[in-house]
């Protein structure tokens, strides 16, 4: 499972609010709060894009993966 998690990087930058933060570059009250609350399954290319150029990283600082304990990767 890939994990979208904003806090990390928001936290290396220093940024307590991440709401405010958020909404001042743009992002609808409904996409921040999804963002902001780990409910999305899906991350627009166009806000990932913002975000890698406000805080200065790469989306591979946003995404976690986290294996499914009951799931096995298929042999190579």
């Amino acid at each position: 499972m890939l994990d979208f998690d904003i806090y990390y990087v928001m936290n290396l930058r220093g940024i307590k609010n991440t709401f405010t933060y958020l909404r001042k570059l743009g992002f609808s009250k409904h996409k921040t709060y999804v963002y902001k609350n780990h409910s999305n399954s899906v991350v627009n290319i166009k806000d990932l894009e913002k975000l890698c150029v406000a805080l200065k990283f790469t989306p591979n600082d946003l995404f976690n993966y986290i294996p499914d304990s009951d799931k096995q990767l298929p042999a190579v």
